[in-house]
């Protein structure tokens, strides 16, 4: 799962999963479905039209369901084009 926050909370909450580092709830979610070995995931999506050119939005990902053993990618920030 990619969520996107509406800022970034310092420190990070501490959860089962990792640092959490986005501000809750995030303001956008979608299923990521499997990952290819490379560990590249590509995604065109269509995004708010209220989002402007280089705006940047900060998100993390969870690797797997929610289950002992999943864990939250490090943050990281999208950029819109």
């Amino acid at each position: 799962m990619l969520a996107l926050g509406s800022g970034i909370q310092d420190p990070p909450k501490i959860t089962p999963y990792g640092d959490l580092y986005l501000l809750m709830p995030p303001f956008w979610q979608a299923d990521l479905g499997a990952i290819p070995a490379s560990g590249i995931l590509t995604m065109t999506d269509q995004v708010p039209a209220w989002w402007l050119p280089g705006e940047t939005f900060p998100f993390q990902a969870l690797l797997g369901p929610q289950s002992p053993g999943s864990h939250l990618t490090n943050l990281m920030v999208i950029t819109v084009e």
